[in-house]
């Protein structure tokens, strides 16, 4: 019984969590936290790191050791004389060798300063992911928001459709209306159906895309918790885009991210650069090694200890190497560098550019809407009044059938179009709060 007791309670705080209203923070917090390509971006920002990490780890000498033993046979070098021999014997030798890049026109310091830039415009990356996926969502969720404040106004529509059914109807048994007028509401009446039903479809598509941009399964259900506030001043509305840009371009994580790609592709350019110059290798070892070729005066052999200590070696070098002739390869890698470098400066611009054009559509186009809602708003009391002053007439008889649904037609309209430019307007004002350096789902 408790078992069963505990299983109910279970599925109730997991139907409640389900059912749980959503607000636009949550939807996006969810996304950012479950998404495939935002953790993509991490993991490639972990590499960076990585490779950055090891960049500096390369300025430390590489030490290597090593051991063999083998059994020798027949007609080999005796290790002790470099003498042939016709006896088996066997052999171990130990060793330790170390190499240090002493210099190689600093491509060392310049392979650290490149990878630094990959890491950061890798994190920048990441920022940027994050912030696709905030629009992507808020897009989606503003969707929804849409399709079932627009399904509210479609069964507004049907529940006054089918009242005036049920009127026209009884006033047509009494004579008061004509079978042509009852003909037109019936007409009516279903195309209000039908739109509910278009409506309730999208609505339904809209879910289901909101779901997949939040990375939610697809079988949970949704509730949203949107609150239209109260229509303010566009923010920033008066500001010059240029200006707005500038301050936009300092904290951007798409720019800041191009810049660095462009600063590591300047320092890829000296990397190849340096293989031009001539490198210089210090290089040291150590050996020593068991040979039973090796005897005492006794004919016996010096025994394992001793032979490791007498056996003892050590070098000590340095190595130039100077390029000389490569089939022209040093040449166009640097010829390849420069054009990505190229590429890279290139790509920047246009993103600066067109995120100036972005900046001064979004800011023009959040001033007009909200002029626009503001005379929605105006027209969409007129038309309310108008269509209730046309419901009385009607029910009196003072009207005909068509300008009765003419009126009723003109505000579903203006209903959608203040709906419309209404939620505009709201997503407008978040991308001028995020041109203004402010994340409004954090």
């Amino acid at each position: 019984m408790n078992r069963f007791l505990l299983i109910l309670l279970i599925m109730v705080s997991q139907r409640t969590w389900s059912q749980q209203a959503w607000s636009l923070n949550n939807c996006i917090n969810y996304a950012i936290d479950h998404n495939h390509q935002v953790n993509h971006a991490k993991l490639e920002e972990r590499q960076g790191e990585i490779a950055y990490q090891q960049s500096k780890w390369n300025y430390l000498p590489g030490i290597s050791g090593g051991s063999d033993a083998n059994m020798k046979y027949g007609r080999s070098v005796d290790p002790n004389t470099n003498a042939y021999v016709d006896q088996s014997f066997f052999a171990n030798d130990y060793y330790i060798n170390a190499s240090m890049e002493v210099f190689h026109g600093f491509s060392q310091h310049n392979q650290v300063l490149y990878h630094k830039f990959k890491r950061e415009a890798a994190g920048f990356n990441t920022a940027k992911a994050c912030d696709d996926l905030a629009f992507q969502v808020m897009n989606a969720y503003f969707d929804v928001v849409y399709f079932e404040a627009l399904l509210e106004i479609a069964r507004q529509q049907k529940e006054s459709s089918m009242v005036n059914h049920q009127k026209t109807l009884s006033m047509t048994n009494l004579g008061l209306k004509s079978e042509a007028d009852l003909l037109e509401v019936k007409a009516n009446m279903e195309k209000d159906e039908l739109f509910l039903l278009q409506t309730e479809n999208k609505l339904l598509l809209a879910r289901i895309a909101l779901k997949k941009a939040m990375d939610l399964p697809a079988t949970e259900e949704i509730v949203l918790s949107h609150q239209a506030g109260e229509l303010v001043e566009p923010p920033l509305g008066s500001q010059p885009a240029d200006l707005l840009f500038e301050r936009f371009s300092q904290w951007s994580p798409e720019l800041l991210a191009l810049e660095k790609e462009m600063k590591a592709a300047q320092k890829n350019i000296r990397i190849n650069q340096a293989n031009y110059l001539p490198s210089v290798t210090l290089m040291a070892s150590y050996s020593t090694g068991f040979y039973e070729t090796n005897k005492d005066q006794f004919n016996q052999t010096i025994p394992f200890k001793e032979q490791l200590k007498n056996n003892r070696g050590q070098f000590l070098g340095a190595r130039l190497s100077v390029p000389i002739f490569s089939r022209n390869e040093l040449r166009n890698n640097v010829r390849k560098s420069k054009l990505l470098s190229d590429q890279a400066e290139n790509r920047l611009e246009e993103i600066r550019k067109a995120l100036l054009f972005d900046i001064t559509y979004d800011l023009s186009e959040l001033t007009a809407l909200h002029k626009e809602v503001g005379q929605s708003r105006v027209q969409l009391e007129a038309d309310r009044l108008a269509y209730q002053a046309a419901q009385k007439k009607y029910d009196k008889g003072l009207v005909g059938v068509i300008e009765f649904f003419t009126a009723k037609n003109r505000l579903a309209n203006t209903e959608t179009q203040y709906l419309r430019a209404r939620l505009t307007y709201e997503v407008k004002c978040r991308v001028a709060q995020f041109y203004n350096g402010t994340r409004f789902w954090e």
